[in-house]
């Protein structure tokens, strides 16, 4: 063998010695530090199933820790994928809590020992003693309170590291969690599941109501939206008038509701409620105002209204029906003065008299109508003499900001038999109105108690 060759062959027996050693080395650093995670339920996740508030279950996963270096070495954790499901919608930086097993461990400061929630941040979770001895920790994962539903899927990463040393190793453990959406916002009203009817004068009451009851909240706040999908409209597609059905809501834990005392039913969206409480329940009372019930037209009108429930859970959608029953009114009421029509004690020389008659109506048929007088004779004493003609004159007066019009408005004869005394405005609208007779003495005629019979009637026009 040549120098060269055998040069040539050493040196190849070096290098090769060269690389048996750094693989050598290689294997020892890796060896020096290892970490396993071992859930303890088995497998290779943690897998929490289906979620209930109600029954909290814990997780618990083992993690060992193999070094044999001799060095000092710290064990953290942290939530490098937060839980979030599968439209996207995360369940929040502190739905995951972990805290260590007191005593799980053999050498070393085990950390963690109270709850605490998990982040995107470091979690120290245990420091070996200075020989780095291996050694096993217990944590011990939860869920805290959530406040959105469906499969949720994060990671937790393990780092376990030399402290003054470049040794490490990182492991991973993928979390399942399945949440129902046990958040339930029911209903009930007056007249069935989703129907209320006001019919004031069919029945003694005069209020209708829808009840609302809240259960399964994860402390999160709810809101409780109303909505006019429909105003009230009749058969001919009238709506009723704005300001005839109010409503007002009471009850609740939270007493926070925003509409304490009546309002007006009107097209515009109003916030009814709030809450955060886990159960919760309060009432939406419809009731009539009288006042403007007397000015709406007979009929039956139907609305529908559309409740709102928002959550970070979404959106719930409730829908009323809501009935108005306006029964149809054309009556006239009148009222005498006192003892009717009869004039006392007149003679020639007697001052004036004056009666007044009280004429109302009640109409809410949309139709014109038209009031008559009926006056059955002249006005006749206790010896059937009668009175001169033109001594009984007569005039009207309107109520305050009534409608319609009367023919008297000044003092003129009072015509025997029918004449009409008052017409309504084109929408047959309620009304009322005074009708002032008046009689004084004559020479002509003969002292005495007069009288006669006066009938008012009413009808279309």
């Amino acid at each position: 063998m040549s120098h060269a060759a055998g040069f040539v062959g050493r040196e190849r027996q070096v290098f090769c010695i060269i690389i048996v050693f750094l693989f050598l080395a290689s294997v020892d650093s890796f060896a020096a530090l290892t970490l396993s995670l071992n859930p303890i339920e088995g497998g290779t996740s943690i897998r929490f199933g289906k979620f209930d508030l109600s029954q909290l279950s814990n997780k618990e996963v083992r993690v060992r820790i193999n070094s044999s270096n001799g060095t000092q070495y710290q064990l953290v954790q942290r939530l490098i994928e937060p839980l979030v499901n599968e439209q996207g919608i995360p369940l929040g930086h502190n739905a995951l809590a972990a805290y260590t097993l007191t005593g799980s461990n053999t050498a070393g400061s085990l950390y963690l020992q109270d709850k605490e929630s998990m982040g995107l941040g470091e979690q120290l979770i245990y420091t070996s003693n200075p020989n780095g001895d291996s050694d096993s920790i217990t944590v011990i994962y939860v869920i805290n309170p959530v406040k959105a539903s469906g499969s949720f899927f994060g990671k937790i990463q393990y780092t376990v590291r030399e402290i003054n040393g470049a040794g490490r190793e990182d492991a991973f453990l993928n979390i399942y969690l399945d949440v129902e959406n046990n958040l339930s916002v029911t209903s009930e009203a007056s007249h069935g599941k989703n129907l209320v009817r006001l019919e004031p004068e069919w029945s003694s009451g005069h209020e209708g109501f829808v009840r609302f009851h809240i259960s399964g909240n994860t402390d999160q706040e709810l809101k409780v939206y109303q909505d006019i999908i429909e105003f009230p409209r009749d058969d001919f597609n009238e709506e009723a008038s704005v300001g005839i059905v109010q409503f007002g809501v009471s009850g609740g834990r939270s007493n926070t509701s925003f509409v304490p005392g009546p309002v007006n039913l009107e097209h515009k969206r109003i916030l009814l409620y709030s809450t955060s409480e886990s159960e919760d329940s309060f009432t939406q009372t419809f009731l009539v105002n009288s006042a403007a019930f007397a000015e709406q037209k007979a009929g039956i009108y139907r609305g529908k209204i559309r409740y709102m429930v928002e959550s970070s859970l979404g959106e719930q959608l409730m829908d009323l029906d809501l009935e108005l029953a306006v029964r149809p009114a054309f009556k006239l009421d009148v009222q005498y003065p006192p003892g009717g029509m009869r004039f006392q004690g007149l003679h020639s020389a007697q001052v004036p008299q004056f009666k007044e008659v009280r004429v109302a109506v009640q109409s809410n048929l949309g139709k014109p109508y038209i009031v008559t007088q009926n006056i059955a004779g002249p006005l006749t004493n206790e010896k059937g003499v009668q009175i001169p003609q033109g001594l009984l004159i007569m005039k009207q007066d309107m109520a305050n900001h009534k409608p319609g019009n009367v023919p008297f408005s000044e003092f003129r004869e009072a015509p025997l038999g029918e004449s009409p005394i008052f017409y309504s405005d084109n929408k047959g609208s309620s009304s009322e109105f005074m009708v002032i007779y008046q009689l004084g003495g004559s020479p002509e005629m003969e002292a005495g108690d007069y009288s006669t019979a006066i009938v008012y009637s009413l009808g279309e026009k």
